[in-house]
């Protein structure tokens, strides 16, 4: 399965020139979702069209050849397996079944999201209004092990609410902190990794609340390159996870519909990067429960880090 982000668009395909012919129904498509306050913008669009438009290049002394696009820089290539852990990360929405044609077996596979947003217990790296994300029990343990990452942080949040950017259209610091957006984080990682965590978010606050979109791309990138880096873990092995950089995706889509930030290609390009880092490195367990997406696990073991499934 391959797969690229456009504009904060996900697109994928069995094949890239399978990627290409999306173009021919590009224009057809109204919004991200099918609600109109989700709707792409003719500009996000036309971006999406070009990337994934074949391009003629030419090089010297030989005839101009036809290019597919995405370039093999900007698209990963994912098992069926992969793809579902990365697309149905973070999201504890309910979702429409849904199926594609597994391009090694040439089997369909269909999945379908339960919703788990009354659920007591959340899920790795689940994103949601930060209300929604607390008073349940998390992966790594209740309250103290687990913290609720705010994306932007809390405390850039309320410097552009003072400076009177409002994409969130609350009325008090409270409501903000509220119905801000965040992710279920280890502890540990918070700590370790964030760029804004504790008073390391006092030097770049200001530059970030002036340019959400620049910051709000450095606060992922810093979480992802430390689980990333096989210097901060013991076993000197990267634990950069699919599900984590899927987690980041979903995320950084609710921040541009919120208004909060711009989908960038930087920004696409970076996702991009770590998720084929995320799959070089992968194990072939799911972080995310399976039955959820109703599909049956082999088995399941539980760490202290939480469970790992086997399907």
């Amino acid at each position: 399965m391959y797969v690229t982000i456009v504009m904060g668009k996900i697109v994928y395909g069995n094949s890239v020139p399978e990627l290409s012919s999306y173009v021919a129904n590009v224009e057809n498509k109204a919004s991200h979702s099918n609600t109109t306050t989700t709707a792409i913008g003719s500009n996000e669009w036309s971006a999406l069209k070009i990337a994934l438009t074949p391009q003629m290049v030419q090089f010297p002394g030989q005839q101009p050849v036809l290019q597919q696009a995405p370039t093999p820089a900007n698209c990963v290539n994912l098992s069926s397996a992969q793809f579902l852990r990365f697309k149905n990360a973070g999201k504890q929405n309910a979702s429409v079944a849904k199926s594609f044609t597994d391009p090694l077996t040439g089997n369909v596979i269909t999945y379908q999201r339960t919703d788990r947003t009354s659920d007591a217990t959340l899920e790795k790296w689940d994103v949601a209004r930060y209300n929604d994300l607390v008073g349940r029990v998390a992966p790594w343990g209740t309250h103290g092990a687990t913290n609720r990452d705010h994306l932007l942080a809390n405390s850039i949040n309320q410097l552009m609410y003072q400076q009177g950017n409002n994409p969130y259209s609350v009325h008090s610091p409270n409501d903000l902190k509220n119905q801000a957006f965040a992710m279920t984080v280890s502890g540990k990682h918070h700590r370790e990794g964030s760029a804004t965590y504790g008073g390391r978010v006092q030097a770049i606050k200001q530059q970030h609340a002036n340019n959400p979109t620049v910051g709000a791309r450095v606060e992922m990138d810093a979480m992802m390159a430390h689980k990333n880096d096989p210097s901060n873990r013991t076993s000197n092995k990267a634990t950069l996870r699919i599900e984590m950089v899927g987690a980041y995706a979903y995320l950084y889509k609710c921040l541009v519909e919120q208004g909060v930030i711009v989908a960038t290609d930087n920004t696409d390009k970076m996702l991009i990067n770590y998720l084929r880092a995320a799959a070089a490195a992968d194990d072939g367990q799911w972080r995310i429960n399976p039955a959820n997406i109703g599909l049956v696990a082999q088995s399941s073991t539980t760490t202290g880090s939480g469970t790992k499934w086997t399907v």
